[in-house]
Formats: structure tokens, C-alpha cells, sequence
């Protein structure tokens, strides 16, 4: 009996261990080392939200950003429809005052998730592409929303 109590506890342990390595790989995000986005850069695509901080959007989420060259910055903050003005120079990024939107409601989790979206907005010092990724940092150089090219654009 104690032999079996002994093997179930060095499982258990293993097994604890395991989760806790797989949960710290999942979360790491690769280290920003990248230079400031250019204004060609941003206005290239139409850019699909990928991440919240260090969290993932909802799946399938509508989570869009589209940087114009006359300053306007407009997408989808996942239900609704934003729209803004921004200022992009010398590595600086800023949207001037807090972006307009349209007021539907949406399931619970995409209106939190808007909510973030549009919180991360306001927040944003400059941003940066690096491997395809635009990244958009605060001020104390984190990580506030990662997007990718929307391929269905």
C-alpha cells in the first residue's frame, strides 16, 4: 500500500510539473526587438487583432484596424464599428481623443472584448512591425494589441 501511495504521488507530481511547463510555454510571447512602424507600413492593410495584451481574441473574432493615410484610423473593435483620427511621427503613434462607435449589441464575450480593444486604443505610444506582426505598445513599451495582415481583405 505505501509503495502504491509513493508511485501516486511522484505521478501526481509529474504530472503537475508537466501542466506547469506546457501553461508557462503557451503564455511566453517572443521578446520585441524591432524598429517603429512607418506610416507606409500601417496603411498597407487592413490590420486583424491577434491578441489583447498577452491573451487571445475570441476565436473568429472581427477584431480589425485600418490606418488611412489623412489621419483616420477606423475598423471593428469586435461587434461594433470604430472610427478616429491619429497622429504617426518620429516613432510616435497616438489616436487624437477617444475613438467614436457604433452601439450594438453583441454576445457578452466580443462586448468585453471590444471594451479591451478600445481601452488598448487610447493607450497606444507607437507602433512597430516586426515580421509581419504590428505591434502596438504603451508608453512603458508593452505589448497592448498584436495584429496581423487580414488575408480576407
Amino acid at each position: 500500500m505505501k509503495l502504491l501511495n509513493a508511485l501516486l504521488i511522484c505521478l501526481w507530481a509529474l504530472l503537475a510539473a508537466g501542466c506547469q511547463a506546457e501553461a508557462q510555454r503557451a503564455t511566453s510571447l517572443p521578446p520585441i526587438l524591432s524598429e517603429p512602424a512607418s506610416s507606409a507600413e500601417l496603411q498597407a492593410v487592413v490590420w486583424r487583432v491577434t491578441r489583447i495584451g498577452d491573451s487571445p481574441v475570441v476565436q473568429n473574432s472581427p477584431a480589425r484596424i485600418q490606418f488611412s493615410d489623412n489621419g483616420k484610423v477606423n475598423g471593428n473593435a469586435s461587434c461594433n464599428r470604430f472610427f478616429g483620427e491619429y497622429e504617426h511621427a518620429q516613432g510616435k503613434l497616438r489616436l487624437l481623443g477617444p475613438p467614436g462607435a457604433t452601439k450594438m449589441m453583441c454576445l457578452p464575450h466580443l462586448m468585453t472584448q471590444e471594451t479591451q480593444v478600445l481601452e488598448s486604443l487610447i493607450q497606444v505610444d507607437r507602433a512597430e512591425v516586426k515580421a509581419g506582426q504590428l505591434l502596438l505598445l504603451d508608453e512603458a513599451d508593452r505589448v497592448l494589441l498584436r495584429a496581423v495582415p487580414d488575408q480576407s481583405s
